[in-house]
């Protein structure tokens, strides 16, 4: 996962010149080198459970209740205190390889907490 981190990271940083580029590279965005918890939520928009409810008419809805789910999560984090970041700087396809998750998965996002 650091891996692919820096190596999107690095990629993302040339689509910056000048003090942009410098602003970005100052830019604390690997809180998951010191975060003592890290996961990975997925959506299997394929699953048979809740018999599509809701699903039907907005398939979106399975990510959107996963997002909700960590939204939760980050909000009583916090208010105990606890950090918690999203780290966004990810190739989704090579996670899913590192991960080892089914094809069906769909990467949400994956997070650092503590």
């Amino acid at each position: 996962m650091r891996d692919c981190f820096e190596r999107c990271n690095a990629e993302a940083l040339t689509c910056f010149s000048g003090e942009r580029a410098a602003l970005y590279a100052r830019l604390k965005l690997a809180g998951h080198n010191e975060a003592p918890c890290q996961f990975a939520v997925f959506a299997d928009r394929t699953t048979g459970q809740g018999l599509g409810l809701g699903r039907i008419t907005m398939p979106a809805t399975i990510d959107y209740s996963a997002v909700m789910a960590v939204h939760t999560l980050w909000l009583a984090a916090r208010a105990e205190g606890i950090g918690m970041g999203w780290v966004s700087i990810l190739d989704v396809t090579e996670m899913a390889e590192i991960l080892d998750t089914p094809p069906e998965w769909t990467l949400i996002g994956y997070f650092c907490l503590g």
